[in-house]
């Protein structure tokens, strides 16, 4: 699933202190490291596609519904009328292939605070 939001190693801290210290080395000269045994999950590159279809407007108004803001709210903060907010959020459904708000945040919530570092 990290592969598919855009992680690009994964470490155990079960390896030993020097293959850690190694692969250090590597992600800082860009390598890409992951367990030889760890494939990609479908449903997590399918969901990453669909997160990728937003547009960055659509993002923007996706990171205030997970943070629990009504529409009038999203409009007055980011100056939109809320006709043009609803607009996104219809958008935002259909993208995600969700049928509510609900449902929007809890899918994406996880992966837009990964994406914002938080």
């Amino acid at each position: 699933m990290a592969r598919a939001f855009g992680v690009n190693a994964y470490l155990s801290k079960a390896q030993p202190v020097e293959t850690l210290v190694n692969a250090v080395g590597g992600i800082l000269r860009g390598e890409s490291l992951f367990p030889e045994n760890a494939p990609s999950d479908p449903v997590a590159v399918d969901f990453h596609r669909r997160i990728a279809s937003l547009s960055a407007a659509q993002l923007r108004v996706m990171r205030a519904l997970v943070d629990g803001k009504l529409n009038k709210q999203i409009a007055g903060e980011m100056n939109l009328t809320e006709g043009t907010v609803k607009q996104h959020v219809s958008a935002i459904l259909r993208k995600l292939e969700v049928n509510n708000r609900s449902q929007a945040i809890i899918a994406a919530a996880p992966a837009l605070k990964n994406a914002a570092g938080g």
